[in-house]
Order: structure tokens, then C-alpha cells, then sequence
């Protein structure tokens, strides 16, 4: 089952990443981010985000405005992929 990922900066930076597996959603996110696994400082922490938080967080995606939940990107997507990121508001 595709679940979403947090990973979380110290500076409260945050990415949402859909896998199915914590693993994998730290492979997506180098790729998509060509950022090289050993870039990573050690300090970041990935969790998985339950699911009753999904309508609460709406993130803006330049094929889908205005906004929407990330309930809805699930719904509307089936593939593992980097979802949004605070970083790039």
C-alpha cells in the first residue's frame, strides 16, 4: 500500500513523499532532488504520516492549483513519487 513520508529538517524544512516503504521514499527523494544520499547531514528525521493528517496538510502543485490536500494527491495519483516540499513555497 503507497503511504506518505515526512522528511523533516531541523529547521522545520519538510518534504512529503509518496512509497511504499521509508527506504524508498529516501531514494525518490535524491533522485527527484539530485541530492546524493551521503548530503544528507544525519540529522533529518523521515516518518510516516498517518493517514488521518492527510486532509489536514494541502500542498500546491503547478498542475493541480489551487491547492489540495494530500488526501486528494493520493487519490489522484498511484505511483511512489516526491509529493511537495515547505522548501520550494
Amino acid at each position: 500500500m503507497l503511504k506518505i513520508f515526512e522528511l523533516r529538517w531541523p529547521d522545520d524544512e519538510v518534504a512529503w513523499i509518496a512509497a511504499y516503504t521509508n527506504v524508498q521514499a529516501l531514494q525518490i527523494y535524491c533522485t527527484a532532488t539530485d541530492t546524493d544520499f551521503h548530503d544528507l547531514e544525519g540529522d533529518e528525521e523521515i516518518k510516516e504520516l498517518p493517514p488521518n493528517k492527510w486532509r489536514k496538510i494541502y500542498v500546491t502543485d503547478e498542475d493541480a492549483l489551487p491547492s489540495q490536500s494530500l488526501h486528494q494527491w493520493m487519490q489522484d495519483n498511484q505511483e511512489p513519487a516526491l509529493i511537495a516540499g515547505s522548501i520550494w513555497n
